[in-house]
């Protein structure tokens, strides 16, 4: 008589397998939330983007603003003040309300959303937009502050 070999699968051998598949489902649904992570952060730096390109057009069409210094080394978060002057506004005014409006949009995209317009003195302006990002989730979680900056000479 010779040696009989069972052809079914014995419990430990179940056990196993589901082990195995278990492991594997955990680390497909890591990669997962880290690709849902990073389509978040990509979409903020969009809006950023978008965001800094606002105010640049805005610029553009208020070069008496520009040249008068209006838009020089200002900061935005949404708690400006409207200074109601559309549809009469002088270049000043024009430049108040282009800041405020930026302001509003920028603090209503992104979370914890800033905007800062500096010149350097060179006709160059730094467009810089900033927001918070949860870098982890669970017990480790902390808040950091992103930022996108965009150059441009008028």
């Amino acid at each position: 008589m010779g040696i009989h070999y069972s052809k079914a699968f014995t419990l430990v051998e179940t056990l196993i397998s589901m082990v195995i598949l278990a492991v594997g489902l955990l680390g497909i649904a890591g990669m997962q939330a880290k690709g849902l992570k990073s389509t978040g952060n990509s979409n903020a730096i969009t809006q950023a983007s978008n965001l800094a390109e606002n105010i640049i057009e805005r610029m553009q069409g208020n070069p008496q603003g520009v040249t008068g210094g209006n838009y020089s080394n200002q900061t935005v978060n949404g708690s400006e003040t409207d200074p109601n002057c559309l549809p009469n506004c002088t270049s000043v005014t024009l430049a108040q309300t282009d800041l405020y409006a930026w302001g509003q949009t920028v603090s209503n995209s992104l979370p914890s959303g800033t905007g800062n317009v500096t010149n350097p003195g060179d006709g160059t302006f730094i467009i810089t937009v900033a927001w918070s990002d949860v870098t982890a989730l669970g017990p480790n979680a902390s808040i950091q502050t992103i930022s996108h900056t965009v150059r441009i000479r008028l």
